[in-house]
């Protein structure tokens, strides 16, 4: 009688397809492989993955890729092998790996204005820096952020809003990030808060019997400060004689062009009333 043979086929381990991998660009120009085993299969344990850059080395593990695979273009069609550590069956497969180039976020300049209530804020809109910092790339590619620091624009983490309120020296921190690819770039510009002239005027000044004419004084202490009155006179001072509730108008502006404005109103005191009591007996 004819004993039948009993025939084991040993199956290769199953993989997962990939298709195409798709990197930013980096400072090394490398895409470290081993970031594939975990896509390849769904569990690395019993199996030995190795990289080639053929068909015929993948099929017969020669010239395998170790650790950093350094890229030389855009794109490049590699061959992954799996073999079962126990079997030695093993199954290749091929995969892209595309290298997408990051934008470039142009160096912008620094956003200035002049302080409008003497508390060293003011609301910019950051925006403004959209064209300088995208240049002559497509602006309908990419979606600008804007940050309080490199970490956080880095991290897309607490984006602030466009209309933001600066501080004198701040430095805002912008991501530009390709809305297809995900690449990112990131640069950053200083907000600038110049300051206003400080007037030493109250907005009412006395006049009193015997101050005629009466000197009001706007120097601000800046010897590049520039003043302009309502009557004309660009000088740091005025002399009146002008009645009581006149109103004078200046306006000091400075060398940043900022510009600080007050009106004075001219009150007259008089002489303090004398009385005196007769005690003599």
């Amino acid at each position: 009688s004819v004993i039948p043979l009993e025939l084991q086929v040993n199956l290769p381990p199953p993989t997962n397809p990939i298709g195409t991998i798709p990197i930013c660009d980096n400072d090394t120009d490398t895409y470290d492989l081993s970031l594939v085993d975990n896509m390849i299969v769904n569990s690395i344990n019993g199996v030995t993955i190795s990289y080639h850059n053929t068909q015929n080395d993948a099929d017969t593990n020669i010239n395998a890729i170790h650790g950093l695979f350094n890229y030389t273009a855009s794109s490049h069609t590699l061959y992954v092998r799996v073999s079962d550590n126990t079997t030695s069956c093993f199954i290749t497969s091929i995969f892209v790996l595309q290298i997408n180039q990051n934008p470039v976020a142009n160096k912008a300049p620094d956003l200035i204005s002049c302080d409008d209530d003497f508390d060293g804020f003011v609301q910019f809109d950051l925006s403004a820096n959209t064209n300088a910092i995208v240049g002559s790339q497509d602006p309908s590619n990419y979606t600008l952020t804007y940050y309080s620091s490199l970490t956080d624009a880095e991290t897309k983490a607490n984006p602030l809003n466009y209309l933001h309120p600066a501080y004198n020296g701040e430095i805002i921190y912008v991501r530009l990030e390709n809305s297809n690819t995900g690449c990112y770039d990131t640069s950053d510009f200083a907000i600038r808060v110049n300051p206003l002239p400080i007037i030493p005027i109250n907005d009412i000044v006395p006049l009193c019997n015997n101050d005629i004419p009466l000197v009001i004084d706007a120097y601000t202490g800046n010897t590049n400060d520039t003043y302009l009155w309502s009557t004309g006179e660009t000088s740091k001072t005025i002399s009146t004689s002008s009645a009581v509730g006149t109103l004078y108008h200046v306006g000091v502006t400075n060398p940043n062009g900022c510009i600080t404005k007050d009106t004075i109103t001219i009150v007259r005191l008089g002489l303090p009333d004398v009385s005196v009591n007769d005690t003599s007996i």
